[in-house]
């Protein structure tokens, strides 16, 4: 099956799931420009257009697709993407290759909270074979209501302590990655979206006392293509001085160089404090290898649990937010039938660190 057809399903999925009568969508189109085979697209769009200067933000759903005939543009085409929601420079919302093929939802009563401007920041690398003319739609489910309302804060997770790339090397049995950081508040946490590479196997997030897997994210192959990563559902508790690891687990029949391991998820109240991560996070330690490898890239000093996740190719979504509003198999550009937002940000934490692929690399 090819991708762009299971976006299609993932869309429709997304727009026959039930909704409130309160909620309301919202959508806008932005034109992207032409994408030719390997050439970098940058684009930034400041104070896109909102529903309302206020409000909370139950789901997202993004669709890049050709401007000329309105199909969805082929998801083995763009091995890269970025496509970031951010208030004041802060992510409230995050895709990339690995989770683009699903939305961002979360379950009632948690939404995050819109009160300023966004900025929409677009990164792609696309790999199609003829130019085409390419536009992106941004879909939002929102509420004004916010008198039962949760605050949601976007923070991170990943295999490693700087949330960079890392190389597999060849060997045999599966390369596992992990790293550790301890959660420093009572929170609860949602909408697990993960960011990978072609060749992952799993990614995890565990609770490091009792061995509990909190979220296991596995891939959806289509041939060699890294489609989708699968929804974690629920709202999982994280509990203060716990260490957690985040474990990303890697087919390795073949050297594989650069791949992510992150988890970009949110934390509803009681509102975290910043975790830190690798050496500097009491009683954590520095990402470990199976296999002898040292994770790629080098830190100074452990990064906020804010930190981004970078691009990769898969898809993985929370789960439990209404979906109705959001598009169709059939969405064009120019869908106007989305879904708004409204909420409120609080910084997760640390640097926000975004990765886009140096060089085209499929990892195969």
């Amino acid at each position: 099956m090819r991708s762009s057809t299971l976006f299609s399903i993932f869309a429709i999925v997304f727009c026959l799931a039930s909704v409130s009568l309160a909620d309301s969508s919202y959508s806008i189109t932005l034109d992207l420009g032409t994408a030719s085979k390997g050439v970098k697209i940058s684009k930034t769009f400041n104070s896109i257009s909102l529903p309302t200067a206020n409000f909370y933000l139950e789901g997202v759903q993004v669709v890049l697709s050709n401007k000329t005939s309105g199909k969805i543009f082929n998801h083995a085409d763009l091995p890269s993407i970025n496509i970031d929601f951010a208030i004041a420079t802060k992510k409230i919302v995050s895709f990339t290759a690995s989770n683009i093929a699903t939305a961002a939802l979360f379950p009632s009563p948690y939404a995050v909270n819109v009160n300023g401007a966004v900025d929409l920041t677009v990164a792609l690398f696309p790999m199609n074979e003829k130019p085409q003319d390419i536009e992106l739609s941004y879909y939002f489910k929102w509420t004004a209501d916010s008198s039962s309302i949760v605050k949601l804060t976007r923070t991170a997770s990943s295999a490693v302590d700087n949330f960079s790339g890392f190389n597999v090397p060849k060997g045999s049995g599966g390369y596992t990655v992990k790293n550790n950081l301890v959660w420093q508040n009572n929170a609860q946490a949602m909408t697990f979206l993960a960011t990978t590479s072609p060749g992952i196997e799993s990614l995890s997030f565990i609770d490091a006392s009792n061995g509990a897997v909190l979220c296991k994210s596995t891939p959806t192959y289509s041939g060699k293509e890294l489609v989708s990563m699968t929804v974690c559902p629920g709202v999982y508790t994280l509990t203060k001085g716990t260490t957690y690891t985040t474990e990303a687990v890697y087919d390795n029949s073949i050297a594989r160089n650069n791949v992510m391991g992150n988890f970009g998820f949110y934390i509803g109240f009681p509102a975290p404090s910043t975790t830190t991560h690798g050496s500097t996070t009491t009683g954590g330690h520095a990402s470990t290898t199976t296999g002898g490898h040292s994770a790629g890239g080098s830190s100074a000093g452990g990064a906020g649990a804010g930190a981004g996740a970078g691009a990769g190719a898969g898809a993985g979504a929370g789960a439990g937010a209404g979906t109705s509003g959001l598009p169709t198999s059939s969405s064009s550009a120019t869908d106007t039938s989305g879904v708004s937002t409204t909420g409120s940000y609080t910084s997760g934490g640390g640097a926000e660190s975004d990765f886009m692929y140096k060089t085209y690399n499929r990892y195969y």
